[in-house]
């Protein structure tokens, strides 16, 4: 506080033109800390980078009125599944004046060309028949009531669902296979990175309760891949040991759950295997930046998505429309995520192609 007091002290006595303080969003909206701003002696003007990271109520609130020249910088501005706090952000800021999308920096060399393989799973028999029961549940909901907002168990039950298609046994044996087949791209298994779902499956040997994560870096340290794992207990001391270790070529590999979306640079990584994706497009886009950024001698970027193909439940029910509805609005959002990946990739429409007796079973064929 006395530094910046001084430092304002220089500023009104025009020894100093420009003034600029760094802050965390969790000091800029304490009271101590806005205490300290002058704003009724000096001009101000904000910068919020990441500005969707201020869209909840309790920041929003915070967001000095006194401040008048603002600007917000986010590649997502928009806050998935919070309209209020996307107005919130809007009404502050002001609707978006410049836009920069993924393909004009492409187009203009500042990020990487890249191709995109969605990988097609198809889960267990056990794993059909939970995914029959949250089904089921959901379309009951569906049909009775299709108004008002989603309801606490809809939120878990979907959640579920989720989970259950993050840990889909058979991405295991597809991740293996995948990297196994890589020569087939010409590529090779280095600078890679590995996002995992945020779940626990039960180990086939040992039957005990294992991560995602710990049970993919496992796979890989079976395939002889040397790969550090980067989780929130690791403080940033160790996450930059491991991201080196990665740019130096010591290590093939970072698997992460999500602690690679945002705040960490690699541009080397040229691989990138989706093990489990959620529909917000925040975490897709910011992963696939991660891919994207330049590199000394990296001319294209490969991405390997693995999407668990709907099963058929044709074969639980006869009556198609009681679930066939939920199912679709359900797979219409993740292909949007795929979209959106095909969209700018080299090999769009062949990545595309991949879907389509999925897209035709849903009636999603012209949605391109």
């Amino acid at each position: 506080e006395k530094e910046l007091e001084k430092e304002y002290a220089a500023l009104m006595l025009g020894t100093k033109e420009v003034l600029p303080i760094i802050v965390s969003n969790a000091t800029y909206t304490t009271k101590n800390f806005q205490g300290c701003l002058k704003t009724d002696k000096i001009v101000h003007m904000l910068i919020a980078d990441e500005v969707h990271n201020l869209g909840s109520e309790k920041l929003t609130e915070s967001l000095s009125q006194e401040i008048k020249i603002r600007m917000g910088l986010s590649a997502t501005p928009h806050r998935h599944y919070d309209d209020e706090g996307t107005q919130a952000l809007f009404d502050y800021f002001g609707e978006p004046v410049f836009e920069y999308s993924l393909k004009e920096a492409i187009n203009d060399g500042h990020l990487t060309r890249y191709f995109y393989y969605p990988i097609l799973i198809d889960l267990t028999e056990e794993e059909t028949d939970e995914y029959w029961d949250i089904t089921q549940k959901l379309s009951r909901y569906h049909s009775n009531d299709e108004k008002g907002g989603l309801p606490e168990f809809m939120k878990n039950l979907l959640i579920k669902r989720t989970r259950l298609l993050s840990g889909a046994r058979n991405k295991m044996d597809s991740l293996k296979e995948t990297i196994e087949n890589l020569e087939d791209h010409e590529l090779v298994f280095e600078k890679a990175l590995v996002y995992c779902g945020d779940v626990s499956v039960i180990d086939e040997d040992s039957n005990e309760r294992l991560r995602n994560i710990e049970e993919v870096t496992q796979l890989l340290y079976e395939m002889n891949f040397k790969v550090n794992k980067i989780t929130y207990e690791e403080d940033r001391e160790q996450r930059d040991v491991a991201v080196n270790a990665l740019k130096s070529g010591e290590i093939h590999s970072l698997v992460a759950i999500r602690c690679m979306d945002e705040g960490i640079d690699i541009p080397d990584a040229r691989l990138g295997f989706i093990m489990a994706s959620s529909t917000n497009p925040r975490q897709f886009v910011q992963r696939r930046g991660r891919l994207l950024r330049k590199a000394k001698g990296k001319k294209y970027a490969h991405i390997f998505d693995f999407v668990v193909r709907p099963p058929d439940l044709s074969l639980y029910s006869p009556d198609e429309h009681s679930y066939k509805k939920v199912e679709r609005n359900l797979f219409k959002r993740e292909l949007e995520r795929i979209k959106e990946f095909c969209n700018d990739a080299e090999n769009g429409p062949v990545a595309m192609g991949k879907l389509r007796e999925i897209r035709d079973r849903y009636n999603l064929l012209g949605y391109e």
